[in-house]
């Protein structure tokens, strides 16, 4: 943000040129204005074009069938570290209760394999979650809401609203000049929603125009 004559006026800049000035780095400072506009305006040519997202949904549906295997294969053998694990936990439990350990002596096994089983059940949780993302491919349908919903932030959208869109949707832009800016957009797998506060239902995979 800076400030005009007559109103601020907002601006990207790198964090380098931001701190140490131009000898930091030498790239233009973005009106951002301007910079959203034209962003916002090729998102929605991007998105309706339904060749180039027929690519992009083909070439997700080609990565979830040649990762699933391998996460599905890690998957199993984590179950069968945590099945492992249980059952080694059950028996010092088993034993304690009869008596038949020392509490004291093994206090610090037991510590060590729990620890190694919280671990276990939370990469168990990662790649389940990944499975389930990595099956997520849009319908036409969300594809269609996408495409209302991003000409409605044109049309109307505040500019709380439009930045929330961009940052729902945009993956990354790579600025190479002024002339030439580069974004990379994502795939949402469920239905995007402007609201006043931001957007929701977040599920995406990546693709570049």
């Amino acid at each position: 943000m800076a400030h005009g004559r007559r109103r601020p006026y907002r601006y990207y800049t790198c964090f380098s040129r931001n701190r140490y000035g131009r000898h930091g780095c030498q790239a233009d400072r973005l009106p951002a204005d301007a910079l959203e506009q034209a962003v916002l305006d090729s998102m929605q040519a991007t998105y309706s074009d339904t060749g180039l997202i027929g690519c992009a949904i083909r070439e997700a549906r080609r990565r979830a069938e040649s990762s699933q295997p391998g996460l599905r294969s890690n998957l199993r053998k984590v179950q069968a570290r945590i099945a492992k694990a249980e059952a080694a936990l059950e028996r010092y439990y088993d034993a304690f209760e009869s008596g038949e350990l020392n509490t004291s002596r093994f206090s610090g096994r037991i510590e060590l394999l729990e620890r190694k089983l919280a671990d276990l059940r939370g990469e168990r949780d990662e790649l389940t979650e990944r499975l389930e993302n990595e099956s997520l491919v849009p319908g036409a349908d969300v594809l269609s809401q996408v495409r209302m919903t991003i000409a409605d932030g044109l049309a109307a959208g505040t500019p709380v609203q439009r930045k929330a869109l961009l940052q729902e949707l945009v993956s990354e832009i790579r600025v190479e000049s002024r002339t030439e800016i580069l974004p990379t957009y994502r795939l949402p797998t469920a239905r995007v929603r402007v609201m006043p506060g931001g957007l929701v239902d977040p599920r995406v995979c990546e693709f570049r125009t």
